[in-house]
């Protein structure tokens, strides 16, 4: 369920900066971008099956949704077939690509080997020109938004990071503040979980509540 929240308002965003009305080409960056697609009923997914609760119930109609989820469905369709279960959930990275243009631009970050190499075999067939990157995300972000091939475009950002660490808070709310301080038309979309009992969290909330 949390994935679908967090990708269908990933899905809203996109479409607002690749819209009609959109005229400025558009760069994405997805910071830590896993492996773009996962198979529902294999691996890690089998333990804990959250897909019955979420992207099952939407996908086969038992949940009425508003029609502001058509766009998130419909991407859903592109890997599954309507008549039965939900077997493929794209990620993040696939999300973007069915909803950018052919003019746009991503870069994906991820440093996992294992997810590296299945990122690129899922992103393989994009039409949108796509870099995939097996490097830190947050350092590469900073590099990336400043460089001249990208002045004129809208810029987002996700940043979903596993929060294993505890220098991960500091990290990702002191990239926010970078990014807020010297790049215009960005837009940052963070992924985090109610971790309240982990040490960081709170303070990484406080400090992104004093982003101008």
């Amino acid at each position: 369920a949390a994935d679908v929240l967090k990708h269908a308002i990933l899905t809203e965003i996109l479409s607002f900066y690749t819209s009609q009305s959109a005229t400025r080409p558009l760069l994405y960056i997805d910071t830590h971008a896993g492996a773009g697609r996962y198979s529902l009923y294999s691996g890690y997914a089998t333990k804990l099956e959250e897909h019955k609760t979420g992207i099952d119930k939407i996908y086969r109609g038992k949940i009425k949704c508003s029609s502001s989820l058509s766009k998130y469905e419909n991407i859903i369709s592109l890997f599954n077939h309507k008549d039965s279960k939900t077997r493929i959930y794209p990620g993040s990275p696939l999300f973007a690509l069915a909803v950018m243009r052919e003019n746009d631009s991503a870069y994906f970050y991820e440093l996992h080997s294992s997810d590296f190499n299945l990122l690129k075999d899922n992103c393989s067939s994009s039409k949108v020109p796509v870099k995939i990157l097996q490097e830190d995300g947050l350092q590469g972000l900073q590099s990336l938004l400043r460089a001249d091939t990208f002045k004129g475009y809208n810029k987002v950002v996700l940043i979903d990071p596993s929060y294993e660490l505890r220098a991960e808070f500091k990290v990702l709310s002191r990239s926010i503040w970078n990014v807020n301080e010297h790049f215009e038309n960005t837009c940052c979309a963070i992924w985090y979980p109610m971790l309240t009992t982990k040490s960081g969290f709170s303070g990484m909330l406080q400090d992104l509540k004093t982003i101008p």
